[in-house]
């Protein structure tokens, strides 16, 4: 499968024990992100959101998954992945240890170790012969054929060792797909901050417009004590079993009800009613006469989202802009380079990054746009969770001298992922590496910010933003 496709930047949730989380103090949170994958396409790396012949990754997956109905996982879903792998991975892998890979799935799915046979040329080391042993497994154990073909495609993933390569199977990508591409989900409408030292506490870090969370009256900053019966105090937060026991007690179908358990001047029952929620990229407002934008995901309709909610406070203000990356964990490529050619660039071409493909470099290029905010002051806020499309748009307007970032240093994740439909599965691989315009790393370091300022658990605590206090005072220097 080559040519155009969707191309993205995920967060894996398997992020214990890596430089990132290394470097965090010890106030800051832990988050159990959740596989967020984002998609964005088109043949070049700045296109519109679609792929292939004009269809978005949606439709794609939905074509693919109508080919194979029972979600069962057969040989050719396991050579297209090998294939993949073998062709399209940042970085050289041989047949053979795609196939070994393979084989180590198989084994632990089996539970006894499988051996890697010997063959004088890599070549040799094809899907088929890996086929061939997944079949001789099926007969000698009598374990269901897909379920062995399953393990085996996913060890031939993990094998590479990249935390944000995976493969998602057929059962899994619907909603997958769905709920996170599609920017829509069933749930209240809030995101979380966690601690877990000092001590463990949970605060509601974002609570999105028109969302049920705010019909209900809850706010940012607000506590979390309890949901239903269930006491934060009581959880281990470290561990992500226990976190989900807050999560999964959230979610549910529209139209119930969920009991939260706040403080906020001491303790509140808050009855909130789940609904469909259409997630929305971007919120605009005025701090005074400055113009601060939340943006909260390099989406699809970021531009829409954007353009709608800033043309709706643009009447009085000073030139100066606050672009809010905090928690923003990427995006659409395409997006980041539409909101940047929107606001600071009206070149005909220019460079937002610079990319590393099997030890080949190449300028990353954008098209230039309106530059409407070209004249204006600018601040960027990041947090250690701005992550991928968020750090190349951190990056690119501190390079280019458009802007002044403010925060701690990003999450760093310096490398892009190809998300391929795969007959109703999905193989997300890296496929890239990539660095600032100025050629600084971003992978595993993160973006730094001009001026460092922490937001720790006394400032939730009293409803304080020193990052935002820090970048109004930046403009009234």
């Amino acid at each position: 499968m080559r040519g155009c496709r969707g191309y993205s930047l995920s967060l894996h949730k398997a992020m214990k024990g890596t430089d990132s989380l290394r470097r965090r103090t010890e106030e800051e949170m832990r988050i159990f992100t959740v596989f967020l994958i984002i998609v964005f396409g088109g043949c070049g790396w700045f296109g519109p959101p679609k792929i292939g012949s004009g269809k978005s990754i949606t439709e794609l997956f939905a074509m693919e998954a109508a080919l194979n109905p029972s979600g069962r996982c057969s040989f050719m879903m396991l050579h297209r992945s090998f294939i993949e792998i073998n062709k399209s991975y940042y970085k050289k892998v041989s047949n053979k240890d795609v196939f070994k890979g393979g084989l180590k799935g198989l084994s632990k799915e089996l539970g006894k170790e499988v051996e890697l046979p010997e063959f004088k040329k890599d070549e040799e080391y094809s899907s088929e012969k890996l086929w061939e042993m997944v079949i001789g497994a099926r007969d000698t154990s009598n374990k269901n054929l897909s379920r062995l073909c399953y393990a085996t495609v996913q060890g031939t993933v993990s094998y590479l060792g990249d935390r944000f390569s995976t493969f998602v199977t057929a059962n899994m990508s619907k909603d997958f797909v769905r709920g996170v591409i599609g920017g829509n989900y069933v749930g209240i409408g809030v995101t979380f901050q966690i601690f877990v030292k000092p001590e463990q506490r949970i605060f509601i870090r974002t609570v999105h417009p028109n969302s049920p969370a705010a019909s209900a009256g809850l706010r940012d900053y607000d506590e979390l004590i309890a949901v239903e019966s269930v006491y934060v105090s009581k959880l281990n937060l470290k561990a992500a079993n226990d976190y989900t026991k807050i999560t999964s007690r959230i979610k549910g179908r529209a139209g119930t009800s969920v009991r939260l358990t706040i403080k906020r001047q001491g303790l509140k029952t808050v009855m909130v009613t789940r609904a469909k929620i259409t997630y929305k990229n971007a919120h605009c407002q005025l701090l005074g006469k400055i113009v601060y934008c939340r943006l909260f995901s390099f989406g699809e309709n970021l531009m829409k989202d954007f353009i709608e909610s800033y043309e709706s406070i643009k009447a009085e203000h000073d030139s100066k802009i606050i672009i809010d990356l905090r928690n923003n964990l990427g995006g659409l490529l395409g997006s980041a380079n539409s909101f940047l050619a929107y606001g600071w660039f009206n070149e005909f071409k220019f460079i937002g990054a610079t990319i590393k493909v099997r030890k080949e470099f190449t300028s990353l290029f954008g098209q230039g746009g309106k530059a409407n905010f070209k004249n204006y002051k600018t601040v960027v806020l990041v947090n250690h969770t701005s992550a991928s499309a968020s750090e190349i748009v951190a990056g690119a307007l501190q390079d280019h001298g458009k802007a002044v970032v403010i925060g701690t240093r990003t999450f760093g994740k310096g490398t892009v992922q190809a998300l391929m439909p795969v007959l109703g599965a999905a193989l997300n691989l890296t496929i890239r590496e990539y660095w600032t315009p100025l050629g600084d790393i971003v992978n595993k370091k993160g973006i730094s910010p001009n001026i460092e300022v922490q937001k720790g658990i006394e400032d939730f605590s009293n409803a304080r933003d020193p990052q935002l206090v820090a970048a109004v005072k930046y403009f009234n220097k």
